[in-house]
C-alpha cells in the first residue's frame, strides 16, 4: 500500500505517464510540469501557442524533452490535447489556461469515447502527519449537489483510485454537517443508504 506522497512519486517515476496539457501558455501550469518533469514522474505534450509556450519555458528554464503543438485557439488545444488521450498518446489530461467548462464540454463528447457512465469527480489525495497512510476526498468542488446515484458514483470512483494507491479495501466515510440521520437532511438519509 501506497502511504505517502513520496512514495507515490516514487512509483511514478518507475513509469513516468504522458500528460497532455491544453491550453498550457500559462507560467503557473508550465511550471508544475516543468517541476514533474526535473521529478522524472511525466513528460508532456503541451498544446497551445507555440510562441507563447517556448517563451514562458524559456523564462521558467523549462527546456526537457518539450514537445508542444502549436494550436490557433482555446478551443482548438482542448480538443487536440483530448484526442490525444483518446488515441492514448497520453493518459493523462491536464487543464492549462482554460475554464473547466470548456474543457469538459470537449472531454465528454461521444467522439473521444472517454465517458465511462459514471458521474466525474474530483478526487483529491492528502497527506497529513496525524494519520499514517494517504486520505482521498471527493468531491472538492466539481459535483456541487450530487444526489443518491450520484454520491454512489463517486465512492465507486474514489475506491479505483484508492485501488491504484493499493488500498485494497477503502474505508469510506460519508460526511455531512451532523453525525446522526436526521429526517429533514439529505444528506444525512444518503448516508445512512450508502453506509449498507
Amino acid at each position: 500500500m501506497i502511504t505517502s506522497l513520496a512514495q507515490l512519486i516514487d512509483r511514478a517515476k518507475v513509469n513516468p505517464g504522458v500528460i497532455a496539457v491544453a491550453a498550457a501558455e500559462d507560467p503557473v501550469v508550465l511550471s508544475a510540469a516543468k517541476e514533474a518533469a526535473d521529478e522524472g514522474i511525466a513528460s508532456f505534450i503541451l498544446f497551445g501557442d507555440k510562441n507563447k509556450i517556448e517563451a514562458i519555458s524559456e523564462e521558467i528554464g523549462f527546456h526537457e524533452k518539450l514537445s508542444v503543438v502549436d494550436c490557433s485557439s482555446k478551443i482548438e488545444s482542448i480538443e487536440k490535447a483530448v484526442r490525444a488521450v483518446s488515441l492514448k498518446e497520453a493518459e493523462i489530461l491536464m487543464k492549462g489556461n482554460v475554464k473547466t467548462g470548456e474543457l469538459l464540454s470537449v472531454f465528454l463528447k461521444d467522439d473521444y469515447g472517454l465517458k465511462t457512465g459514471r458521474t466525474m469527480n474530483l478526487v483529491t489525495i492528502f497527506e497529513t502527519k496525524r494519520y499514517h497512510k494517504l486520505l482521498l476526498v471527493t468531491d472538492a468542488g466539481m459535483v456541487i449537489a450530487p444526489d443518491l446515484g450520484q454520491k454512489g458514483d463517486l465512492i465507486v470512483n474514489s475506491a479505483s483510485v484508492a485501488k491504484v494507491l493499493e488500498i485494497d479495501k477503502p474505508k469510506v466515510a460519508v460526511i455531512a454537517a451532523i453525525e446522526v440521520v436526521n429526517q429533514k437532511m439529505s444528506a444525512t438519509l444518503d448516508a445512512a443508504v450508502l453506509s449498507q
